[in-house]
């Protein structure tokens, strides 16, 4: 089969290629129909997206009030810019996606977010130590 492959790859270099193929064929309308519904199903989607209610700065300011409270004691420090929650703990070396996805179970669950929201877990004593943001755990938290 490789030789096969070879001989007729080979082929096409000496002969040359065209555009069009003679086993070439138009599309059918069933891949007409497919490509239209996508079209249309991208363009609900974008349309739900927009009418998708956001977050106000006084529900982002109780979430993070809440992930720094003592109901959660792992978490040192809590931030909520644009649509990204940030959360800082000690590194303790465990991958932390799963805290990120505990957020996100927290987000719905206690304060009905309905929008698209990303959790980073953030080592804090990096961030203090050199001013750099490393990530330790992430989750994407999709409501739609």
């Amino acid at each position: 089969m490789k030789k096969l492959i070879s001989v007729c790859l080979l082929s096409m270099i000496l002969i040359g290629c065209s555009d069009t193929s003679s086993t070439e064929q138009a599309p059918d309308k069933t891949t007409e129909n497919k490509v239209e519904d996508t079209a249309k199903d991208t363009e609900k989607a974008v349309e739900k997206a927009k009418d998708t209610e956001k977050l106000t700065d006084e529900q982002k300011a109780k979430i993070v009030e809440y992930f720094k409270s003592d109901k959660e004691p792992s978490i040192v420090d809590a931030l909520f810019p644009y649509d990204t929650l940030k959360l800082g703990v000690h590194n303790d070396g465990s991958n932390r996606d799963g805290l990120a996805d505990y957020a996100c179970q927290i987000l719905v669950n206690d304060f009905n977010v309905k929008e698209l929201v990303v959790v980073k877990i953030i080592d804090i004593d990096k961030l203090v130590k050199t001013d750099k943001w490393e990530t330790i755990g992430e989750k994407n938290c999709n409501y739609n």
